[in-house]
């Protein structure tokens, strides 16, 4: 085993992670909005992934106390995530699948790559946009073979309006962590 297959096996490990945490998201999100107001159920679920990082990092002993610059770039950053994206995210939820809106959600690549072109006045290279044209292909996939089970729940039939305007929610939603991702604010959190 040479000294790159670790860093490859890890990089896999990583991407893993992120698809099956990313992917789990919205189906964790679809269920518990049936029952319980979408800004509470996203409030719990920040409130509990915020306590674990914090105790990630204090276990790790990286735990350090922000500046005044770094909290407020990070109640910037979890403003546009709480409200514009988690929240709109679940509130449409209440209507769409989860299917959907991963659908939705899968086009935050696409935000983030047109405002860092917008930011930095060049054009994205043809190999990123071709991975995020797959990207969005793939999930449009996977949530139309979910979309045409037999078994649908009954949140799913709800009229046309409301699910339009949980699809337009949908679409815009990805815009509010992307405006953060691609560094329209101050400079993100670093150790100093």
């Amino acid at each position: 085993m040479n000294e790159t297959e670790p860093r490859r096996l890890t990089l896999y490990a990583a991407f893993a992670a992120i698809y099956l945490f990313w992917g789990a998201a919205f189906l964790a999100v679809r269920y518990p909005v049936a029952v319980v107001p979408p800004m509470l159920m996203i409030g719990i679920r920040c409130a509990g992934g915020a306590t674990f990082l914090l105790a990630w990092l204090a276990w790790r002993r990286e735990l350090v106390r922000p500046t005044l610059a770094q909290w407020k770039t990070a109640a910037i950053a979890g403003i546009l995530l709480f409200l514009g994206s988690h929240v709109s995210m679940a509130w449409a939820e209440q209507r769409i699948s989860s299917g959907q809106a991963a659908l939705f959600g899968s086009s935050i690549p696409l935000w983030v790559v047109g405002m860092e072109s917008v930011r930095e006045r060049t054009m994205p290279s043809p190999r990123v946009l071709l991975g995020i044209v797959l990207e969005i292909v793939g999930v449009g996939i996977l949530a139309e073979e979910a979309r045409s089970t037999p078994a649908r729940s009954a949140i799913d039939s709800s009229s046309p309006s409301p699910r339009f305007r949980s699809s337009s929610s949908c679409f815009a939603a990805p815009c509010s962590p992307s405006a953060r991702s691609s560094g329209s604010f101050a400079s993100p959190l670093r150790r100093r």
